[in-house]
């Protein structure tokens, strides 16, 4: 929360699953656009998050969907290589290839390799004319 308000930001939200500290709402990442609504947000941070929700697509779907256009999304997550760390549960890694393909549409500003442990770090803007891409497959 601190790095975040560094930057002055008009307004910031904390949203976890459980309280904590920073954490202003309770809210479970697959319900973030019924609970908050579509294009509500200049900002979304996602940091080691996604390896540990079962649905990731749903996951990555209200994210995007909650973030404005022209808004950016921050992500890090774990890569192949990293040791398995439930918090309660550990379920995938993304690569760099992973990321090109789920934030497909949006304008990817670096998608690079964690320099310290297998992970991968995403930044990227969400463009006005976006449409949600098929994550299916």
């Amino acid at each position: 929360r601190e790095l975040i308000e560094a930057f002055r930001p008009e307004s910031y939200l904390g949203v976890d699953i459980e309280p904590g500290p920073g954490v202003d709402r309770i809210c479970n990442v697959d319900s973030l656009l019924a609970e908050f609504g579509a294009e509500k947000f200049d900002f979304v941070l996602c940091t080691e998050v996604l390896e540990h929700v079962e649905n990731w697509r749903s996951a990555i779907s209200n994210m995007q969907a909650i973030l404005a256009p022209n808004g950016s999304i921050l992500i890090t997550s774990r890569s192949l290589g990293f040791p398995y760390h439930s918090a309660p549960f550990d379920f995938w890694r993304y690569e760099i290839e992973d990321m090109h393909k789920i934030f497909q549409g949006f304008t990817l500003h670096s998608v690079l390799d964690d320099p310290q442990e297998p992970g991968v770090f995403v930044f990227a803007k969400k463009p006005k004319d976006w449409k949600q891409a098929d994550l299916s497959k």
